[in-house]
């Protein structure tokens, strides 16, 4: 799977790479964890503005902190779903 901090212009670029190799079935089955607060408003203007269809943004969970986002892939792991 793959987790994202806030950055800057490059880290931005590295998850919009992740989503569009999601979107594609590149990498499929793996989960996008995004932290911080930064990353809705980003999801937002993609959803709005880009070609984005029901579902491509079901692997991908906004956690407010490390704790949330290991919570989060535990269960996912616990649950039998992928999350390598």
């Amino acid at each position: 799977g793959f987790v994202a901090l806030q950055g800057g212009i490059g880290t931005l670029s590295e998850v919009s790479i992740t989503l569009s190799l999601l979107q594609v079935g590149e990498v499929a089955g793996k989960p996008l964890v995004l932290l911080g607060d930064c990353w809705e408003a980003y999801l937002n203007v993609i959803s709005e503005r880009f070609f984005l269809r029901p579902g491509d943004l079901d692997n991908v969970y906004l956690a407010a902190g490390p704790s949330q986002a290991a919570e989060w892939l535990r269960a996912r792991l616990t649950r039998g779903e992928p999350c390598v």
